[in-house]
């Protein structure tokens, strides 16, 4: 998801040096990324880095699904049956259908990298699938008091999703009761309003030790 806004100078593009190169100059080099901004801070030069166009970044997506989960297609179905169970507002069908998802990962990710402590990890997952598939989404989506972890548009409909891991002790309901609590604080729906779409708020919470959301709750913004 770091992809999707980066920023670097001039001379951390220009690097070639195989044994030590920065992802960014990477992607950049090999035309996975291009120019979409610059500004000056002081003397220096920033660039603003993101996709070239819509088929490179559904490629780019497409080969992260694949090297992951090793069946691309049917990642990219259970993108596809994510994306229409939200539209429909199916949202106890939205969260099984994620554990199924989730649950087709090799068991070889978790083993040697702890991942699964990490709630970016499953994040990154749904947004792997929703982007192979075409979808419109803002990740790490900031607005005046901090940022969504993501944000969906589909269906002529807004979903501002919070990932959250239980804290301890802490039961899945609390969990998810803390999400919702944090998306009305923080107004991370608030700019979305004046395009007059509904717009739901949705919180997927994980448990350190499990592999699969606990639970997912929505309420409209």
């Amino acid at each position: 998801m770091e992809l999707e806004d980066l920023k670097a100078d001039e001379g951390l593009l220009s690097k070639f040096d195989i044994g030590d190169i920065d992802l960014r100059a990477l992607m950049f080099q090999a035309g996975y990324l291009t120019i979409t901004g610059e500004h000056q801070r002081r003397r220096r030069t920033l660039f603003r880095l993101g996709y070239p166009n819509l088929e490179v970044r559904e490629s780019m997506a497409h080969g992260l699904l694949e090297h992951v989960t090793r069946r691309v297609f049917e990642a990219e179905d259970h993108g596809e049956s994510l994306a229409e169970l939200l539209a429909t507002n199916n949202f106890d069908g939205f969260g099984e259908r994620l554990r199924s998802y989730l649950s087709g990962i090799p068991h070889q990710w978790y083993d040697t990298s702890g991942i699964e402590r990490f709630e970016a990890h499953y994040a990154s997952m749904l947004y792997l699938s929703f982007r192979a598939i075409g979808l419109e989404l803002a990740v790490e989506d900031a607005s005046s008091r901090s940022r969504a972890d993501m944000t969906l548009f589909h269906g002529g409909q807004i979903f501002v999703l919070e990932f959250k891991m239980t804290e301890m002790g802490e039961t899945a309901e609390v969990a998810m009761s803390r999400a919702i609590k944090q998306i009305r604080k923080r107004g991370y729906a608030e700019k979305y309003r004046s395009r007059g779409e509904p717009i739901h708020l949705l919180a997927v919470v994980f448990e350190r030790d499990q592999r699969n959301p606990l639970g997912v709750r929505a309420e409209p913004a």
